[in-house]
């Protein structure tokens, strides 16, 4: 049905007199000069971003503290969570009152919270395997930054980076996992910058402990049991799922800057999709987390936030459509 609009379309246009050719091409190309200026609002949205960043970096910092049990937390701040807790339920029962001549609650640390965070996010929950858990939980903050140059190529007024902050654990050396995503100096039809690209990070993984390559063994294993059962159930798709630290090795295709169109070869994540697609589930997880997750921590732990979310996964690479699109160029 839609192609044969497309061609009915065509066929009008082909059908008007030259100067009505000329006057629409003209009017395209009053449309083509508005693009530089709508641009503008959407780069200075993340400079604000960036801007405003650090006033929340004190926030933020506060937070991990009161997370890890260095710190506790204030009666004022007792008193302005519970207000916000009633506001949202009108059934919310107010804790035991610190005594009056406390000030502070007892420094206690909250065991496993990102972990439990990233799980009560929809669209995260179903990257994150068995495996990958007892990795995760070792996972003491996320944060964003907003880079002052970028490898490779591309504007870094236009990326943010996504930072995992980890514990030293048995499975990798790393204390910090970093993400970058780096929009287009173009905008697209739906008036919002195209996507550029993504940069990874290196995972130093320790001694028998790649979860990467775990993961890839195990659905080598389910794909076997399964090639073995003459069962026609199809409804356990656990041979596809990837660890949820290749987030952090994404397929080549989508980390140089060129505007070009590929499909990806080889073994491994992203095998046979298309850029385009893989750039919009990729910007997806990494706007989820820096507009979501991370502002709304406490909302994803609680489970508070399960009332204003959409049902998104950032894994499904059959539709490469959602929230996040990657919409054509607006020419």
């Amino acid at each position: 049905m839609v192609s044969q609009q497309v061609d009915d379309e065509d066929d009008y246009y082909e059908s008007l007199p030259v100067d009505v050719k000329r006057a629409i091409q003209g009017l395209r190309g009053l449309q083509a000069a508005q693009v530089g200026i709508r641009k503008e609002p959407q780069k200075e949205v993340l400079a604000l971003e960036r801007k405003y960043a650090q006033s929340l970096q004190a926030l933020y910092g506060r937070r991990k503290q009161v997370i890890s049990g260095q710190i506790g937390i204030s009666k004022e701040e007792i008193i302005l969570g519970e207000v916000q807790s009633m506001k949202e339920d009108a059934d919310y029962q107010n804790l035991p009152a610190l005594s009056a001549n406390t000030t502070t609650s007892r420094a206690v640390q909250v065991d496993g919270f990102w972990l439990r965070v990233l799980k009560g996010h929809p669209g995260i929950e179903g990257m994150i395997q068995e495996t990958d858990e007892p990795a995760l939980h070792y996972l003491t903050d996320i944060t964003i930054s907003y880079p002052t140059k970028l490898s490779g190529g591309g504007d870094p007024s236009l990326a943010f980076s996504v930072n995992f902050h980890f514990s030293p654990n048995k499975f990798f050396s790393n204390s910090v996992l970093t993400k970058t995503y780096v929009y287009k100096d173009e905008l697209g039809f739906f008036g919002t910058l195209l996507y550029s690209h993504v940069i990874g990070d290196t995972i130093r993984w320790k001694n028998g402990n790649d979860l990467i390559k775990l993961a890839e063994e195990e659905a080598k294993k389910l794909d076997d049991n399964d090639d073995d059962d003459d069962s026609d159930d199809d409804d356990d798709d656990d041979g596809d799922k990837a660890s949820f630290f290749e987030f952090f090795c994404p397929p080549p295709s989508i980390t140089v800057p060129e505007d070009i169109q590929v499909t990806v070869q080889g073994t491994g994540a992203g095998d046979g999709i298309d850029k385009e697609d893989l750039l919009e589930n990729d910007f997806g997880f990494g706007e989820a987390l820096k507009d979501q997750v991370i502002p709304r921590a406490i909302d994803y732990f609680t489970g508070d936030a399960l009332a204003y979310e959409l049902d998104v996964d950032f894994d499904d690479d059959d539709e490469g459509e959602g929230e996040y699109g990657n919409d054509d160029d607006d020419d």
